[in-house]
């Protein structure tokens, strides 16, 4: 009877408990000021969480000062997970910084900093990746593709997009002679490859067949589309 009774009790605030979830990969959707107001940053994060470490994998977009050339970066920053202070609220730990994490419920999460806020979503339909970083390159650097319908296998791009060994991709638009070069990098986070275009969202591949490349574009306003990428034979 007693431990019924105490079970009774605890029972509200084990429903309501959210522990943090150790699986699959998380996108960044939103970033907002610490009055909720969304604010105007764009943001290509990801994060991978492993035990008590929270790993925040972003794609920045910088320009040269000097040359006006805008080149990817990718930075990697780990964040360690203090107990929890409260029912869902966790402590975080980030270069003598205490920032905190609060779970929304098996699926979002969010980071709170100092001036800003992240929201975080679990990417619940991606599949484990079937290919290597390695793989990718091989199959992706040196070749020409455009976008089809991962459906249908029809054609859907308006311009053919040439990945150049120097790390150039080379855009042709397919009904006119206007073509331009930009930089691109194929990039490797916690066993996830991403391809990352100049202005573009990263496209999570996941694997290949025939001259097919089979993936998700992961844009960080909207949730993630599957894409496909067919080789064109030069």
């Amino acid at each position: 009877m007693k431990i019924s009774l105490i079970l009774l009790l605890l029972l509200p605030f084990l429903s309501f408990a959210h522990n943090i979830p150790n699986d699959g990969l998380w996108k960044g959707y939103t970033v907002k000021d610490t009055l909720g107001n969304e604010v105007r940053y764009k943001r290509q994060d990801f994060v991978k969480i492993k035990g008590d470490t929270l790993l925040l994998f972003q794609f920045r977009e910088l320009m040269s000062m000097e040359t006006g050339e805008v080149i990817i970066k990718t930075v990697t920053d780990t964040m360690f997970i203090d107990s929890e202070k409260s029912n869902g609220i966790y402590q975080l730990s980030h270069d003598q910084t205490i920032l905190r994490l609060e779970v929304k419920d098996d699926n979002e999460f969010q980071i709170f900093y100092p001036k800003f806020i992240l929201t975080f979503k679990r990417m619940n339909d991606i599949p484990e990746p079937k290919v290597s970083l390695g793989e990718a390159k091989t199959f992706v650097i040196g070749s020409t593709f455009i976008e089809i319908d991962p459906a249908t296998k029809k054609v859907t791009g308006t311009m053919s997009k040439t990945y150049q060994d120097d790390g150039k991709a080379k855009y042709q638009e397919t009904d006119s002679h206007r073509g331009w070069e930009s930089a691109f990098k194929i990039v490797a986070f916690e066993g996830y490859i991403f391809l990352k275009g100049i202005t573009s969202a990263p496209i999570l591949i996941c694997e290949f067949k025939d001259l097919e490349l089979k993936g998700w574009e992961v844009d960080y306003r909207f949730d993630p589309e599957k894409v496909g990428l067919k080789k064109i034979k030069n």
